[in-house]
């Protein structure tokens, strides 16, 4: 089968389709301004069809048999779709009836509607009306990122996708979609949304920055973003900016203030972006480097809170490259500092799981300055989660990573070596098995004193984590439990584990937040003999305050296997 996707940018829907058709039986449309899909079709080896007028589009698909939209700005001829054989579908990114329309994310931002979703349907002469073969759920987190939530719909529509052709759910008549009462499609007047409540205000300029020089053209610069609100009674019934000096500035709305971070020499995902590509280096380890790209020709990256990584190729070996983000000057100066006596800590003890890297001091250039860089070996397997999910029915393999993890904690806890954020993305699991921990931006030990905490992943945190001020030589003792305890009903409770666990986890934030009362997978887990004291003890830790009385993965005999 023949499937043409008619597309105005790049996603992972571009990936599954190549993967499942074959170059030979699929093609792109390509309606963005420039041709950018152009390197990616021909880095993949697909059919590239440069839109000019729909009749060239028809001329050009004549023998292909399924017609797919995502991404696209323009309303599709029916005379275009009929002339398929098996007809068009639309991937749209919400649960429709709700949100239709060319942009639906700004909407539901504003709503601060927390419940998104993917929805596949059959393309009729309405647009987004057509009826529903496919849709899936998802929750946008309070102030999450556009495109956070953008990448999350991207891959729920590769999947949707893949078993829509592989279960050939196009070519049922679908299910019609229901009328949607009190919903409205009328343009958002900027004015309407500085009137929104602090808490609504803060969600839509967490999603959408850009709007912020917009609406407070009384800023110095555009490098503002917003940090976190809080609720009290103002006088303002409009949101304006209030000067505090040195303190910095904030957003008064009428029931409370968001604090806004001044960027304006604090470096950035874009700035890193522009640096590389113009290879604005200052150490010549960069300059020597080969940076990976994706099929579509862009930069490939990876960014997290304070960090962004790229790989690359320096003379022949495979590494990431980690630059900081979203800190000061000040920050950056300590970070850089504290890595360097890490590095000499590791080495002194002769610590190898952690990934192995190197700090250069000042690395590249950017407008705002001169920056580090850490350059790390890049690990090769996968992710703690991905692992257990294709190992689940190896109990000698999952039994050997419970006791290679557990010597790990053992040297981490007679050195003081302290992680920080242990959780599935940060452990790396090669094909015989071998664990490396990445992620040190936080990784700490008694010589530096007190160190503020930051928190970790909630999925894999005691509950007490969020009182906690300062990293102590207890921060990593539940997440460690968890690991093991991930690992052991993985080995024990395979369904159980495919059934509850996700990309991130097995167990959840919510499943430790119902201290003397089980959570679904816990009850589950206690009526496994097996695997009941696994539920046991997860129930009793929650019960705890105070994370003095977490014990070490060591002395607990359960995990002694």
């Amino acid at each position: 089968m023949k499937i043409a996707l008619l597309t105005c940018a790049y996603s992972a829907v571009v990936e599954h389709l190549c993967r499942i058709t074959g170059s030979d039986n699929f093609a792109i449309v390509d309606f963005t301004k420039d041709c950018t899909l152009a390197d990616a079709c021909r880095n993949m080896h697909i059919t590239h069809v440069r839109f000019t007028t729909w009749t060239q589009v028809g001329a050009e698909l004549s023998d292909f048999d399924l017609l797919v939209s995502y991404k696209l700005s323009r309303i599709i001829p029916m005379n275009i779709v009929e002339q398929f054989k098996f007809g068009g579908i639309n991937i749209h990114p919400s649960l429709l009836p709700k949100y239709p329309g060319l942009n639906p994310w700004f909407r539901m931002y504003y709503d601060m509607d927390l419940d998104a979703g993917v929805t596949i349907h059959k393309i009729t002469d309405k647009p987004d009306a057509g009826n529903i073969i496919a849709r899936q759920p998802f929750r946008i987190e309070p102030g999450q990122p556009l495109p956070v939530a953008m990448r999350h719909a991207d891959n729920i529509a590769a999947c949707l996708l893949t078993d829509a052709i592989h279960n050939r759910l196009f070519l049922h008549s679908g299910t019609k979609q229901q009328s949607v009462k009190h919903f409205s499609v009328t343009p958002i007047k900027l004015e309407s949304v500085k009137q929104l409540s602090v808490e609504r205000l803060w969600h839509v300029l967490r999603g959408f920055p850009s709007l912020i020089p917009i609406l407070y053209p009384e800023l110095p610069h555009k490098y503002f973003e917003v940090g976190e609100y809080s609720r009290q009674p103002a006088s303002n019934s409009v949101s304006g900016i209030a000067d505090r000096g040195e303190k910095g500035r904030w957003i008064v709305c009428h029931d409370g203030i968001i604090s806004l971070w001044d960027f304006s020499k604090i470096p950035m995902t874009q700035d890193y972006l522009d640096a590389v590509t113009a290879r604005d280096f200052t150490d010549m380890r960069l300059s020597e480097a080969s940076f990976k790209k994706n099929n579509d020709g862009s930069l490939s990256f990876i960014q997290g809170r304070e960090a962004i990584v790229f790989r690359a190729d320096i003379g022949n070996e495979d590494v990431a490259i980690r630059f900081p983000r979203n800190m000061s000057l000040k920050q950056i100066d300590e970070y850089t500092i504290r890595l360097k006596i890490m590095h000499r800590h590791l080495r002194q003890h002769g610590i190898t799981h952690f990934v192995t890297f190197k700090v250069l001091p000042r690395a590249i250039e950017l407008q705002k300055g001169v920056f580090p860089a850490l350059i790390m070996k890049w690990c090769m397997g996968k992710n703690l989660m991905t692992y257990l999910k294709c190992s689940l029915h190896d109990k000698h393999s999952l039994a050997s990573l419970l006791r290679h993890f557990i010597t790990i904690c053992i040297v981490n806890h007679h050195t003081s070596t302290v992680h920080g954020d242990i959780h599935s993305g940060n452990i790396i699991v090669d094909k015989q098995g071998n664990i490396s921990i990445l992620d040190i931006d936080r990784i700490w030990t008694a010589v530096f004193g007190q160190m503020k905490d930051n928190g970790g992943n909630r999925n894999w945190q005691h509950p007490a984590r969020a009182q906690n001020k300062y990293i102590t030589n207890r921060v990593d003792y539940f997440s460690e439990i968890i690991v093991c305890a991930t690992i052991y009903v993985a080995m024990f409770a395979p369904d159980v584990f495919k059934q509850y666990s996700d990309e991130g986890s097995l167990f959840h934030e919510n499943d430790y937040l119902l201290p003397g009362n089980f959570s679904p997978l816990l009850s589950i887990l206690n009526r496994i003999p097996r695997c009941e004291p696994i539920a046991t003890l997860i129930s009793g830790l929650c019960e705890i305050h105070t994370l003095d009385e977490i014990p070490t993965v060591e002395t607990i005999k359960l995990f002694q296997i």
